[in-house]
């Protein structure tokens, strides 16, 4: 089951990197190509949505993330509500929280200022950072 802090952390993605996850997801590393392009469904025809199994999460970016609740499957739609990803729960969020989190921590990267320790001992090094 998906936390709310998770949602949180995915509504700081873009429509364009949700995009392009999707694409990645679909047509990776692994994938059949062939199965993987399957004609893209809308979310209200996917027959357990009818039934209410899925708990649905409107991100900020127009897109919808759609978990499960008995399954670990998710699913990712675009602002048409058109189905762009299917898949294992815990991989995808993993994946989605990896790049966000990255995204994130590079932003404060670039205003910190870099320091060259050479090697010689803690003492050494912390006296040349000091």
């Amino acid at each position: 089951m998906i936390k709310e802090r998770d949602i949180a952390n995915l509504n700081t993605l873009s429509g364009k990197q949700l995009g392009e996850f999707c694409r990645y997801w679909n047509t990776g590393p692994g994938r059949d190509t062939e199965k993987e392009n399957i004609k893209a469904i809308k979310f209200d025809s996917e027959p357990d949505y009818q039934k209410g199994f899925y708990k649905i999460f409107k991100l900020s970016n127009e897109w919808t993330f759609c978990d499960h609740r008995y399954d670990q499957l998710c699913l990712l739609c675009d602002e048409n509500d058109t189905v762009r990803l299917r898949g294992n729960s815990v991989e995808i969020v993993g994946l989605l929280l990896n790049m966000a989190i990255r995204e994130r921590t590079l932003e404060h990267i670039k205003d910190r200022e870099y320091g060259l320790v050479l090697s010689g001992g803690g003492a050494k090094g912390a006296f040349e950072i000091g």
